[in-house]
């Protein structure tokens, strides 16, 4: 499982959701549909949870939500709070399950993420979900997986309006700050950066940036030592040399993601992701 700290993080998301959004307080109930198979590799299936908000009329916009755990760990149940809380102000969320490293490397996760996206074109319209409004959402490793799904498409048949990461790791191809992320990226990515640099450029969302990269909430702890703050001021940087909109949110103090968080910190993380959702939600519909 993702630490404590991720879910406790995500948890406090949903507390005192209705005070932070007191301009638009929560006002659908949630319909979760869980363990929906979305493919099928060597006789495992992969599964999915699928969060609608009751109530809504026509088509929803939706977010793929990837969860953390350096890729060796981790469950798409632990995206639930954060799923709920976006599923009460109006959005679907899909919560994806990924195969996990060692067993798998880079780039497995991505075409599990891809295989999602392909789930959602295929059954948007069962479930009523906009095709034209979806983003991207990822925690820590998630994160890494979530850009590079919305900035390399496929024929998954999604363009996706945004990206939100949550402490992720943008440039793989700097030195790990310690020795447990050096292994969590070994593992990751089959072998050490030395011997593979070209595997983990191609695994760095900073190397595939581009004009056409849809726009980025980075929201990022300032003394995260698994992934320092510099990844995300770098990638910040890039993309506004690239001309992408990009807005990045420090989080003052929190680690990674958060061994602990203040209340003031939760309502300035859970506002502004729900801000960025609603401002994309409303640029698409103009």
């Amino acid at each position: 499982m993702v630490s404590r700290g991720v879910f406790a993080f995500l948890l406090m998301l949903i507390i005192g959701g209705g005070r932070v959004f007191a301009a638009t307080p929560p006002c659908f109930d949630v319909d979760c549909i869980r363990d929906i198979p979305y493919q099928t590799v060597e006789r495992t299936q992969l599964l999915l949870d699928l969060y609608r908000p009751l109530g809504a009329t026509g088509d929803i916009p939706v977010v793929l939500a990837i969860h953390g755990g350096h890729m060796m760990q981790g469950a798409r149940e632990e995206m639930r709070p954060l799923a709920m809380l976006l599923t009460q102000h109006g959005y679907a969320v899909i919560a994806m399950q990924y195969r996990l490293a060692p067993d798998y490397v880079f780039p497995t996760q991505l075409a599990d993420a891809h295989a999602a996206a392909r789930w959602t074109r295929e059954h948007a319209a069962e479930y009523h979900l906009d095709l034209s409004r979806c983003a991207a959402l990822g925690v820590s490793a998630g994160a890494q997986v979530a850009a590079l799904l919305a900035m390399c498409p496929q024929n998954d048949g999604l363009q996706f309006a945004g990206v939100i990461t949550i402490a992720g790791p943008m440039d793989l191809t700097t030195p790990p700050p310690n020795s447990q992320a050096r292994i969590a990226l070994k593992l990751y990515l089959g072998g050490e950066l030395q011997k593979h640099t070209n595997v983990y450029a191609a695994a760095s969302p900073i190397t595939h940036i581009a004009p056409a990269c849809p726009p980025f909430l980075i929201i990022h702890g300032t003394r995260d030592p698994l992934v320092p703050f510099n990844q995300a001021e770098r990638m910040t940087a890039a993309l506004q040399t690239a001309k992408v909109p990009v807005t990045l949110f420090p989080v003052k103090g929190m680690g990674h993601p958060v061994p602990t968080i203040t209340a003031e910190q939760q309502a300035q993380i859970s506002g502004t992701a729900c801000k960025f959702l609603d401002e994309l939600r409303l640029a698409r519909k103009r």
